[in-house]
């Protein structure tokens, strides 16, 4: 029953690497040795057996993928990490897919506090704070302007004194 159990979770867990006991910081080295680009994708489909149909299927999906981005979005590495892990999961906890577990998370994203935020995630925070700002900041200035149109209407002087006689007040 237990064999049968792990069996099947073994199944849901997808494509295993097949670098035996090589670290991927020994794959990744290797790779920038012979030139290669070591994006995600690249370093796990160096570590799998591509003859098998599952690893074929991740890689044509991928591949399918990048091809819907826009032309210019293709060679980004936020965009490749983005469907890298839409297709094969998001990092666990303490480690990164395709670094080990020993490459700590901010060596891998130095300026994403979340590795599945995407970039249009991040513009979309970063824009939704400047509007709130420029929100804030215009209601402040309306707010003053009004203040400053009741107070003349009033009668309030420089000092913020209710004048009693009209003679009395200066002209804002």
């Amino acid at each position: 029953m237990i064999a049968r159990r792990n069996s099947i979770n073994r199944e849901l867990r997808g494509p295993v690497h097949t670098t035996g006991r090589k670290h991927f910081a020994q794959l990744r080295f290797e790779m920038e040795q012979n030139g290669e680009e070591t994006d995600k994708m690249n370093v796990w489909k160096k570590a799998r057996d591509q003859s098998k149909p599952e690893v074929v299927e991740v890689i044509e999906e991928y591949e399918k993928r990048l091809l819907l981005e826009p032309e210019d979005q293709r060679n980004l590495q936020a965009v490749k990490d983005r469907i890298f892990h839409e297709l094969i999961g998001e990092d666990g906890h303490g480690y990164c897919r395709t670094y080990g577990s020993a490459v700590p998370r901010r060596f891998v994203y130095p300026h994403a506090p979340n590795s599945s935020e995407t970039t249009d995630d991040i513009i979309q925070k970063v824009t939704e704070s400047v509007a709130k700002k420029f929100q804030d900041q215009l209601n402040m200035l309306q707010a003053r302007i009004d203040f400053l149109e009741n107070k003349e209407k009033r009668g309030i002087d420089q000092n913020g004194q209710v004048c009693h006689h009209k003679n009395n007040c200066l002209n804002i």
